[in-house]
């Protein structure tokens, strides 16, 4: 399986002494121990993960395992700069939706709710992309990390 974890929710997956890790750990366990792998990319998921010093380190760890695709950052700028043009609402999550876009990518791991009506709006998407699935909580959403949810980009 292959998704994007929103900078958000990084603590909450790889941190054991986050308050909701337990959601998260399966993600962390395919990631880990499976075929998981994380996709990420553009100046503005970059400069996020930035601020998360203690998860860069992670990051490139995971990057050296074969655990991390790293989309091409202007690729992935420029259809962010489509997102905003075209998005009639406010929201501060259109670089996830480029992410998407790029990658094809099939989940998005989020705490954000308040992007869910953004993240699963089709009109974000071009006609070779499509809205992904939205994991949030182990209970609800631990049926996405399967192997059909692998994308090109992460074979």
């Amino acid at each position: 399986m292959c998704l994007i974890i929103d900078v958000n929710s990084i603590p909450s997956v790889f941190d054991e002494k986050a308050s909701d890790h337990e959601n998260f750990l399966p993600i962390k366990s395919w990631i880990y121990e499976g075929k998981g792998k994380i996709i990420y990319g553009g100046s503005t998921f970059l400069g996020e993960l930035g601020k998360l010093e203690r998860y860069r380190r992670l990051f490139q760890l995971l990057s050296d395992a074969g655990s991390v695709v790293v989309l091409d950052k202007s690729e992935v700028d420029r259809h962010e700069d489509e997102v905003k043009k075209s998005m009639k609402r406010d929201c501060d999550d259109p670089h996830l939706i480029a992410i998407a876009r790029v990658s094809k990518c099939k989940v998005i791991c989020t705490k954000d709710a308040r992007a869910d009506k953004h993240i699963k709006d089709k009109n974000n998407y071009t006609k070779d992309s499509c809205p992904p699935k939205i994991y949030r909580t182990k209970r609800s959403a631990q049926h996405l990390i399967n192997d059909k949810n692998c994308v090109k980009c992460c074979q």
